[in-house]
């Protein structure tokens, strides 16, 4: 009668499996009282058929040669998408060695509790999670020097604005929250051109300021004792109203004013509230280089990803994902066209900041299978060969996305190092007004939206067109 009761609670796991990693968790390990050592391995098997080289085919990996054989093009389309061997001229770093083999070390084990366990590592994914507090028990100090010098490189071209959009950030920065709503009250009745002329007004009073360490556009020593006076600003011209990126500041800041005026933060939300409200403001600022879907929608790469895996079921699927930012241009036989960027919900309530940290996982895989298809595009434009400053670029060719819990963002940012392995970053946490007094939080989201992402997603354009 027991186990009649027993299988009863397993059937009802079971049609509620894979709605997250803690209730399949619980399903495996229902399952190891009943089933024998192997079926329990198979199923964890099918539960992460996340990577084409799992199961048995990551233990042979493990014991290959580090060379290994010469290839064919056709072989080095999946020497980069199915992490097999290291294919620069350069040699491979010794940090990546010891990673590679602590993870042949994680998946050497056959234990299915233990199994369950690695598999919530990054480094089981070929994922180096940099903002893992636990990257020191794997890397010394001169490793993640090394790695984020690596980060250091990608980035050093994404700290120039466009002079437009830099003088209004720069003209904004000297304004209080009060003048801040002043501005975003004006937008509306006043277009971008007015608010522009109120905030000429504004900064060309005689009230000293006074830089700080922590001010957004300090960028080196400066004496206490030097006053700037607003003259020494470089303010805005009438007609920079014209440019997209200046109206796109005015109409954040107008609509994050509006949010506020009507209480939005103060009442219980949906997760698609937050998302109608203000974060499709915030994203719009992609709107002239990316398409935009929201609601649900599976990543084709995903899809691709885990249809391909070892011991994958018939109906295997994509993660599904709240936001996704694509080209349909240079997709034109997929559903959702080329994907580039995601940005994935954790709720929409305070208390679920939490889980902003446990799905970092599951975007920095999204951002990685986004990366193999990209890359995937590459090798088939080159008929299966690329020269090497191409091969070298694959490095260059940056993922990054969103997660977002609540009225709070994170950004993080995904980069291939080689040899099929990833690193990823978070690139900064971000709040998102809620009252007229944070305004000012958002200049360092608006630098992000304006800069790093607009900046490296605009590059993507180059991809050739299928």
């Amino acid at each position: 009668m027991e186990s009649f009761f027993q299988n009863i609670i397993l059937e009802r796991e079971k049609r509620n499996a894979g709605k997250n990693y803690v209730i399949e968790g619980v399903r495996v390990l229902n399952e190891a009282r009943f089933r024998s050592s192997d079926e329990v391995i198979s199923a964890v098997n099918k539960r992460y058929p996340e990577d084409r080289a799992s199961g048995a085919s990551h233990k042979r990996q493990c014991l290959q040669t580090e060379n290994g054989p010469s290839q064919t093009p056709e072989e080095k389309v999946a020497e980069v998408t199915d992490d097999e061997g290291w294919e620069f001229d350069t040699p491979q770093p010794s940090w990546l060695k010891r990673l590679i083999e602590e993870r042949c070390l994680l998946i050497s084990k056959d234990d299915p509790i233990t199994t369950y366990k690695s598999s919530l590592k990054s480094i089981w994914w070929k994922i180096i999670d940099l903002s893992d507090p636990k990257i020191v028990d794997l890397l010394s100090e001169s490793d993640l020097s090394d790695l984020n010098a690596m980060f250091s490189s990608a980035l050093k071209d994404w700290t120039v604005l466009e002079p437009s959009a830099e003088k209004c950030l720069k003209s904004l920065s000297k304004l209080d929250s009060y003048q801040l709503r002043t501005i975003g009250e004006s937008v509306r009745p006043k277009g971008t051109h007015g608010a522009i002329l109120r905030l000429q007004e504004m900064t060309s009073t005689r009230n000293p300021i006074i830089l700080e360490a922590d001010d957004l556009f300090y960028d080196g020593y400066i004496d206490e004792d030097i006053k700037i006076f607003p003259e020494e600003i470089s303010l805005l011209d009438h007609n920079d109203h014209l440019d997209p990126d200046v109206a796109y500041i005015f109409d954040l800041i107008r609509y994050t004013c509006e949010m506020i005026a009507k209480g939005i933060p103060n009442r219980q939300n949906s997760e698609r509230d937050i998302d109608i409200f203000i974060k499709r403001h915030i994203f719009s600022c992609f709107d002239d280089i990316l398409d935009s879907h929201f609601g649900e929608v599976v990543s084709r790469a995903s899809r691709d990803r885990r249809a391909n895996a070892v011991d994958a079921p018939s109906n295997a699927e994509g993660y599904h994902l709240d936001w996704m930012f694509t080209r349909h241009d240079l997709g034109k036989d997929l559903s959702w066209g080329r994907e580039f960027s995601i940005c994935e919900r954790a709720g929409s309530k305070v208390e679920n900041k939490r889980k902003v940290i446990s799905n970092n996982l599951k975007g920095q895989k999204i951002l990685r299978d986004m990366h193999r298809s990209l890359t995937e595009v590459i090798y088939t434009g080159g008929d299966g060969m690329l020269s090497k400053p191409v091969l070298q670029s694959i490095t260059k060719l940056l993922m990054p996305g969103f997660l977002s819990s609540y009225f709070i963002l994170r950004a993080i940012l995904v980069i291939y190092v080689g040899g099929g392995y990833y690193a990823s970053i978070n690139l900064a946490d971000f709040d998102i007004p809620t009252k007229y007094e944070e305004l000012k939080n958002y200049y360092p989201l608006l630098l992000l939206d304006l800069n790093l992402l607009k900046k490296e997603l605009r590059r993507k354009n180059l991809l050739p067109e299928e």
